[in-house]
């Protein structure tokens, strides 16, 4: 990952992200922290301790839901080759209400089984509409949603990192604005 070079304005989103993430994470745990302090005596004597353990447990966890502050920390950088690319179908159901008139879609994800450098296989959704072969070289960069996906080491397809659009020529994505990373050198 060392031979990776973004552009400015990616590395700047990615680190605006990760600070957002990581103010909004410390704030809402503040904020617990203050309710705690506030009405901590009141929900110890009227709900007891096992109780209030549990409510606080509750709101902690859904501050890291929330903020989805598990993402920067499990999140990884990692590079790999394409060995193998299959279509999984997937149904979504609409109404869980009836059970006789349910109605339902059903949505094509491209899944490729990628070889890390590692040596560990990953199974990893490709977005649509991002052409990927056997043998690309795909690179998840930490921090962002959509992968590079180089054929030779050349982002022909001038696939945004941040956005995921698919751009031809231009050296900027026509839909966010972000640089586009044509190659790893």
């Amino acid at each position: 990952m060392k031979d990776l070079r973004l552009p400015t304005d990616v590395k700047n989103m990615i680190q605006r992200k990760i600070w957002g993430k990581l103010f909004s994470f410390i704030a809402l745990l503040l904020c617990e922290a203050l309710g705690f302090y506030i009405w901590g005596d009141y929900l110890m004597n009227g709900f007891g301790i096992p109780n209030t353990v549990a409510i606080f447990t509750t709101i902690t966890a859904l501050v890291f839901w929330i903020t989805k502050i598990h993402t920067l920390i499990f999140d990884r950088a990692w590079k790999g080759e394409v060995t193998h690319i299959y279509v999984d179908t997937i149904e979504y159901h609409r109404d869980y209400r009836t059970l006789t008139a349910r109605s339902s879609t059903t949505k094509n994800i491209t899944n490729a089984i990628i070889k890390c450098e590692s040596g560990k296989s990953r199974t990893v959704p490709i977005p649509k509409g991002i052409p990927c072969r056997v043998g690309d070289t795909v690179i998840h960069i930490k921090g962002l949603k959509y992968p590079l996906i180089l054929n030779e080491d050349h982002n022909k397809y001038g696939i945004c990192v941040a956005c995921g659009a698919k751009n031809q020529d231009n050296v900027r994505c026509a839909l966010c604005g972000h640089t586009i990373v044509k190659t790893t050198g």
